[in-house]
């Protein structure tokens, strides 16, 4: 597994990666790192009482999957447990992803929901009601 993962960073475009990393920044292309082994591109969507996050993960279990709210970030992490086995050949390779995003002050994190179908992950992040006015009387 180590040679394989050796094979895979030894392109030019790793090599220029691994050494411009550093100028670049980690979310420089559009929150994203350019150079990252794995990429978790989401779709997002504004809906009238929440925004609604989807994100393709094939390959992956719902059990491999982890979303979780830690301070202000949303979380998401996959990782695939595969045994080992002697292949002849072997084309594909389910990598570990994880990604965190930055959940807006008007999202209501006690109540974000997820669901998992058909390879997609849906998440949705319902809005916080907004608070009403209260008058407070002069005396």
């Amino acid at each position: 597994m180590i040679m394989e993962k050796l094979k895979l960073r030894s392109g030019p475009f790793h090599r220029i990666g691994d050494r411009y990393r550093h100028m670049l920044g980690s979310d420089h292309f559009m929150g994203r790192d350019a150079f990252a082994d794995s990429w978790i591109a989401p779709s997002k969507a504004k809906l009238t009482n929440c925004d609604k996050i989807e994100v393709a993960l094939p390959g992956f279990s719902k059990e491999e999957i982890d979303v979780f709210v830690q301070g202000d970030r949303l979380s998401i992490e996959a990782k695939k447990e595969v045994a080992p086995m002697n292949y002849v050949s072997h084309e594909f390779n389910v990598s570990p992803v994880s990604t965190s995003y930055q959940l807006p002050k008007n999202i209501n994190a006690e109540n974000i929901s997820s669901s998992y179908q058909s390879g997609v992950l849906i998440i949705k992040l319902p809005f916080r009601s907004p608070r009403s006015k209260s008058v407070v009387e002069v005396g």
